[in-house]
């Protein structure tokens, strides 16, 4: 299920003014790591984890995936990264999202992704959520 709850997550955050509207382009969203010449700021969201769940007989009842999806930025400030993560929580926290070939159960915000990352004399700023997906079959 993870390409299509990428697709899905990727659709949701393109759509979300709240979050576009604070990237350095509003196509600066990116799965697993941004291009080395991307601008700043940005975000980036990546599978975490992933469970099955059986019930009666069936061995997908229930897929739970956790994704993290943060916004960084880099300089003195992390005041634009936590913004853009209060707009991430607010468009995906008991949200909907349209996943292909399975019915969404739930979207929760499980835990704070919030870390400094020094490169040399610049330091990248990182904040978001983990984010839970549960799905049902159709």
């Amino acid at each position: 299920m993870s390409t299509a709850v990428r697709e899905s997550l990727y659709a949701k955050l393109a759509a979300t003014s709240g979050v576009t509207s604070k990237l350095a382009t509003t196509t600066s969203i990116y799965h697993g790591q941004a291009p080395p010449n991307a601008a700043y700021p940005l975000v980036v969201f990546s599978k975490m984890a992933g469970t099955k769940t059986r019930a009666m007989g069936n061995p997908n009842a229930f897929n739970r995936e956790v994704w993290m999806v943060k916004a960084i930025d880099k300089g003195g400030s992390s005041k634009v990264a936590e913004s853009i993560a209060e707009a991430i929580d607010t468009a995906l926290d008991g949200g909907t999202l349209t996943v292909t070939g399975k019915k969404l159960a739930d979207l929760t915000h499980v835990s704070d992704v919030d870390y400094l990352e020094p490169e040399g004399d610049q330091i990248y700023r990182h904040h978001g959520i983990n984010i839970a997906v549960v799905l049902t079959a159709p």
